[in-house]
């Protein structure tokens, strides 16, 4: 079931608080298997899936410009996952 934007946006803050955000990697994908365990190779500290990808998107823009690692732009049409790992110390 997707969570909304207020309560992943909430729950990503209450993972990251007591953490600068360039230690954390941020992203969107439609398949959160093979993005994170195969490619990123990384178990994730979070994950949720949204109701858009337009709410994925501002999600992971709001992070990026917080200082959280990782890119705009990416995913496809479906990509309604949003990811968050830590990277590594």
């Amino acid at each position: 079931m997707a969570k909304s934007e207020e309560t992943i946006e909430q729950e990503i803050m209450s993972i990251t608080c007591n953490t600068p955000c360039n230690k954390w990697q941020i992203g969107i994908t439609n398949n959160p298997g093979r993005r994170l365990l195969r490619e990123h190779k990384k178990n994730p500290d979070y994950i949720a899936r949204t109701n858009t990808i337009g709410v994925a998107r501002r999600l992971e823009q709001e992070f990026l410009d917080k200082g959280m690692g990782g890119g705009p732009g990416g995913g496809t049409p479906d990509s309604t996952y949003i990811y968050l790992f830590r990277k590594k110390r």
